[in-house]
């Protein structure tokens, strides 16, 4: 088997692990790939990590429109995972919060506390804006050389009557065709 098809198992490991929070599969996945991948010496900063996260769910852009630095709730969250189709309920959403040099639990709490979810309680979802979302905290301590990691089950509260919403989202490129909606042609 090639490299790249190693690499495509692996993300699929990762994706999975996710999902059913194995976070003991994820944290092993992250060290082979930082093993692999990334220079020892370049290793120290947030924007490092992203890219090895990005590495590591290469597999989950087949399902999930990935966005990196979304604006969410009171902040921005890292990396969120938005499923390509709702229909399918096995692909829940999900946040991933970074920290370098803190632990993946100060990553989810990041999300709790600035309500990142939020995101996913907008009607970005659909119906499915109620849908249990995950919040997931990645971390690597730079003197152990370690990764933490950390999958929770975040409750998003369905929209309420006359709550305002934002309607744009910031442009990222593409706009899905059943978003766009164009303005009735003057016919007379």
């Amino acid at each position: 088997m090639g490299y790249v098809a190693r690499l495509t198992r692996r993300s699929e490991d990762m994706l999975d692990a996710t999902l059913r929070g194995d976070v003991a599969t994820m944290a092993e996945v992250i060290e082979a790939a930082h093993d692999q991948e990334v220079p020892l010496l370049r290793y120290a900063n947030e924007a490092d990590l992203a890219a090895l996260v990005n590495l590591v769910y290469l597999a989950a852009r087949d399902r999930y429109a990935v966005r990196r630095e979304e604006p969410a709730g009171k902040g921005v969250a890292d990396v969120t995972f938005i499923p390509r189709n709702l229909a399918e309920a096995r692909w829940r959403p999900f946040i991933v919060e970074l920290k370098t040099g803190g632990t993946a639990a100060e990553a989810v709490a990041q999300i709790r506390k600035r309500d990142y979810a939020a995101l996913f309680a907008d009607g970005l979802l659909g119906k499915r804006g109620s849908a249990r979302s995950l919040a997931v905290g990645i971390a690597w301590d730079p003197k152990t050389k370690t990764h933490d990691c950390l999958v929770e089950e975040l409750q998003v509260v369905p929209l309420l009557p006359g709550r305002i919403v934002r309607v744009f989202r910031p442009y990222s490129g593409h706009i899905p065709a059943n978003r766009v909606k164009w303005p009735e042609k003057n016919r007379g």
